[in-house]
This record gives structure tokens, C-alpha cells and sequence, in this order.
């Protein structure tokens, strides 16, 4: 068997030399030649650690501080054979994700110089197929390099909106991609939509996935929240200009907001004190593990989801997450505990379409006025009776159960092998492709 390997990795050793050669512009130095020389011979050398690896290309690291890491852990996490290529390190480095893991820089480099790159990281594997999950132009440079150089199928999975309503990834590039990839998969119905429309192709949906054992589906019971003044936010607030209104709004509201968030204190993009936001009535909480998580949102009459306003304050990348993307957040407060959810802000973004679309919650202004009147509607009895009860009936849609396996054999199928999600669909304008 080892014997067969070595064979048809000397193989794909010259085949990938003529690709290469076929891609790129001869070499402007002996030095990278011969660097080429040694991949080649190491990839036909027992130092191979992964044969076949599918391959996750992401902006940056996996970890639990961000709702993109969170989501890629569950559906990839338990899966063998996993190459994880990052871009770029945002989190200082914190990633514990696939059994090999590379972070390949390629800012400024031609490209030519990106293939070079790519090639180098995988002196030590041999890919099967490449799912990018893509915000910046480097990591869809490192998918493209990946398809070319070894002739394997390309999932393009869009999560975050960088180039309809924010512009960080340029058309041509976004083009090239999506037209070389054989799966297209997009993260809600709206970001489904406004990419079909764009570039004429195919999108398929992939919501954020729950994972199945953590999926409540107790119907007919409605828990008693210990508080119903009380609410909660679970997760990151993605903009300072939300978390400034949501303060606005809470304070002398009389109403007490925990936050059980994920990266605050280590924020990016959040400056506040503790203290300060205390005196508001929004008080912060550690971060749980899941399972704790869940059930800690059933002692809850209400979870808040603060999201876009749309206006000349909006910066361009929170209008495009709030119009396009789909909190993990959201599946998971629906799914684990049926909490009724009330989203601060427009009704035209991503998350207040879906609660509004399967009657989860409430959507109101960032007005005390409106949040106090939405706080009494959304917890009176019957109300969230209804509201759960809605929320047990599309709970186990979310179930993580082989939404990994989904996603390899559809790949290799070139289309969704079953369609699962096309319930969440079916609300909007269908355009066929």
C-alpha cells in the first residue's frame, strides 16, 4: 500500500510541476527553482502527513471568540483529516482547529508568488477538495491557488458579506472564484439572493447549524423565567455604533440585560467599561461552554440581538453584516432553548427578516419607549407560548447532525445532495440558475 502511495505521488509530483510551469511565468531567480525542487521531492517522501486532506481556508483563526469560528468547529471539528489554512492571525494566534494547520501570507505578493506560497504549505499534504470560507482577498487567492495547482473541486461558503454592500474583495476576484468553485453556499437567504443576482450563479443555503444533542424540543412546556424584566445577549455585538444605541435604549429603561459574550474584553472593535455599561443595566457576563449556555437561555423571557439601523452612522462592514448575514447567535437561542428573540433596530436587516419570518420574536427601534413596550408585548403569556412553540417547530432544521458529510458529498455532486434548508427558502423571490 505504501508502495502505491509513493507511486501516484511521484505522479502527481510531475503533474504538478507541468501545472505549475502551465500557471506561472518562468522563474525570475535559481533560488526559487530549486526551491520548487525540494516541495516536489518532499512531497514524494514518507515525511507525507495527510493524504487527501479536505482542506478549510478561513480570513483568519478557529476558535470560540467569533460566531465564523464557532460555526466552522461545528460543522468541520470532528472531522479527520482536515487541513486549516488561514490567512491571517486576528486572534493572537489562538486557533485549535485540523489535524495540520498553516497560516499562508500572500498581501502584496504577485501572483505567481501566491501559487509559490501555497505550493510550500503543502510540502506535507495532498488535498481532496477545498471549502474557502472567504472576508478578505487573500484566502480566496489561497482557494484559487489550491484548485489550480492540484485540480480539485472548490466550495465557495459565504458567511459574511466583503463585496456587495462592503468592498473589500474586488468583483474580478469574486467572479473568478465563484465561477471556479463547483458548490456555492451562502449563509442566509439574503445573502443568497443579492450574490445570485449579482454574478448570475447558483447559490445554495447553508444556515448555522446547532449541534443536535443541544436542540430542545420539549413542546407543550414553556419555562418560567426567574425575571421577565430580565433579558439576555449572548454573543459579540459586531459595532460600537450598536453597542452605544443598545446603552441609549436600556438606560432608565428598568430593564436589566445580561451579556454572556465571547471576546469582549479582548475586543477588536469595542471600547467600554464594565462599570460604566453596569449603570446602564447591562451587566457582563464570562462566556460558557454551550451546553451551559443553552440551558442558562431558558431562564430568560427574552434574548436582545442588537443589529443594524441603516443610516449615514452605519459603517459599510456592520451594514453589510446586518443585511446579509445570519447571526449564529440566532439558530442557537431558537434551536437549544426556544427563547423568544427581540431584535434592536431595522427590519430590513438579515436577522429581524428571519425572526420576523417564523414569528420568533419582535423587532422595535433603539427608543426606551419602544424597547419598554416591546419588553411587555413580547412576555406576556401567550405571547411566549407562541413564540416558542413556533420555535420548537423549525429547531431540529438547525441540527448539526452530518452537516459536514452534507457538505463534501455535495461538493463532489456539484449541487446539495438533499435539500433541507430550502424551507428557510421559499419566503423569498425564487430565481432559477
Amino acid at each position: 500500500m505504501a508502495f502505491e502511495q509513493q507511486g501516484s505521488l511521484a505522479t502527481k509530483s510531475i503533474e504538478l510541476r507541468q501545472k505549475l510551469n502551465a500557471l506561472l511565468e518562468a522563474r525570475d531567480s535559481n533560488a526559487a527553482i530549486q526551491s520548487e525542487q525540494i516541495i516536489f521531492d518532499r512531497l514524494t517522501s514518507s515525511e507525507l502527513t495527510l493524504l487527501n486532506a479536505d482542506v478549510i481556508v478561513t480570513a483568519n483563526e478557529v476558535n470560540q471568540r467569533h460566531g465564523t469560528g464557532v460555526l466552522i468547529n461545528k460543522i468541520f471539528g470532528d472531522c479527520a483529516n482536515i487541513f486549516s489554512i488561514r490567512a491571517h492571525n486576528h486572534y493572537d494566534a489562538e486557533h485549535d482547529f485540523g489535524d495540520l494547520s498553516a497560516v499562508i501570507s500572500v498581501q502584496e505578493l504577485s501572483r505567481k508568488n501566491v501559487f509559490s506560497n501555497v505550493l510550500q504549505a503543502f510540502a506535507q499534504c495532498t488535498p481532496r477538495q477545498v471549502i474557502c470560507i472567504p472576508f478578505d482577498p487573500d484566502e480566496i487567492l489561497i482557494a484559487i491557488a489550491i484548485k489550480e495547482l492540484f485540480d480539485v473541486p472548490l466550495c465557495m461558503y459565504i458567511m459574511d458579506d466583503n463585496n456587495i454592500y462592503a468592498k473589500g474583495i474586488p468583483d474580478p476576484l469574486m467572479q473568478e472564484a465563484l465561477t471556479k468553485s463547483s458548490l456555492r453556499l451562502a449563509i442566509s437567504p439574503e445573502l443568497q439572493q443579492a450574490y445570485q443576482h449579482k454574478y448570475n450563479l447558483k447559490f445554495w443555503l447553508l444556515p448555522p447549524v446547532v449541534t443536535g444533542e443541544l436542540i430542545h424540543m420539549d413542546i407543550g412546556t414553556v419555562p418560567k423565567p426567574h425575571n421577565p424584566k430580565t433579558g439576555i445577549i449572548v454573543g459579540n455585538i459586531w459595532g460600537q455604533r450598536w453597542l452605544d444605541l443598545l446603552r441609549q435604549t436600556v438606560k432608565g429603561s428598568g430593564i436589566t440585560i445580561h451579556w454572556y459574550c465571547n471576546a469582549a474584553s479582548k475586543s477588536r472593535w469595542l471600547q467600554f467599561d464594565p462599570a460604566e455599561l453596569a449603570q446602564d443595566g447591562i451587566f457582563f457576563r464570562d462566556p460558557l461552554p454551550e451546553p451551559e449556555l443553552a440551558e442558562k437561555l431558558k431562564e430568560y423571557a427574552f434574548a436582545v440581538l442588537p443589529s443594524g439601523v441603516f443610516d449615514s452612522t452605519e459603517t459599510e462592514n456592520n451594514q453589510a453584516v446586518a443585511k446579509l448575514s445570519l447571526p449564529t447567535k440566532v439558530p442557537f437561542i431558537t434551536a437549544t432553548s426556544n427563547t423568544p428573540i427581540l431584535v434592536l433596530g431595522s427590519r430590513e436587516s438579515a436577522a429581524a427578516r428571519f425572526v420576523e419570518r417564523f414569528n420568533l420574536g419582535i423587532i422595535c427601534d433603539y427608543h426606551p419607549n419602544s424597547f419598554q413596550q416591546a419588553i411587555e408585548q413580547i412576555t406576556r403569556s401567550e405571547m411566549q407560548t407562541l413564540l416558542r412553540q413556533n420555535a420548537q417547530t423549525i429547531a431540529p432544521s438547525f441540527s448539526d447532525a452530518g452537516i459536514a458529510q452534507w457538505i463534501f458529498q455535495s461538493l463532489q455532486r456539484g449541487e446539495p445532495i438533499d435539500h433541507r434548508f430550502e424551507q428557510f427558502v421559499s419566503p423569498l423571490e425564487s430565481t432559477e440558475y
